[in-house]
């Protein structure tokens, strides 16, 4: 079997075609790990004001004072 002509130009490209391709897949697994945290970080956000909101409602039934109607 014969090896493959290439000319001169042409040797190195394979390289650099790779390379180009492992950047961009970098740059998408970035884009997709910043979007993963930016959630993250909203999901805890969110947990925590439910908390806050429980413990305020907590503490406002403990100080009412309920009232019943007599019959």
């Amino acid at each position: 079997m014969g090896k493959l002509n290439r000319s001169r130009g042409e040797r190195g490209f394979v390289l650099l075609d790779v390379l180009a391709a492992l950047a961009i897949a970098l740059l998408g697994l970035t884009v997709f790990i910043g979007s993963l945290a930016g959630a993250g970080r909203i999901a805890i956000a969110q947990a925590d004001r439910v908390v806050r909101t429980i413990e305020q409602r907590n503490a406002d039934a403990e100080t009412r004072v309920v009232t019943f109607p007599a019959e």
